[in-house]
């Protein structure tokens, strides 16, 4: 019988399909469609002129197996934590 080894199992992570996030308690408010636009602009790219448009950074949370393109939970909701930092203190009209 071998032992689980607990740092291992720490280790592990979070890891759900685009489709499955909305239907996860917590994750209600995010919908398909806007994971799928945070996937589709996570990277920088170019604009039609040529010019270098940013990533919205949140590259480090998806994983990419062929097709299927799965979200790290965790890393997401770090993604939002930074997100609510950066905006901390801009009030809303």
């Amino acid at each position: 019988m071998t032992e689980s080894n607990p740092t291992r199992r720490e280790a592990r992570k979070r890891l759900a399909a685009i489709r499955d996030i909305p239907k996860i308690e917590g994750y209600r408010w995010a919908s398909e469609r806007y994971l799928r636009h945070l996937v589709f602009n996570a990277h920088d790219q170019r604009g039609s002129g040529g010019a270098k448009l940013a990533g919205n950074g949140f590259a480090p949370a998806i994983i990419r197996l062929g097709r299927k393109v799965l979200i790290d939970l965790d890393e997401f909701d770090a993604w939002i934590e930074r997100h609510r930092a950066t905006h901390r203190g801009e009030e809303t009209l």
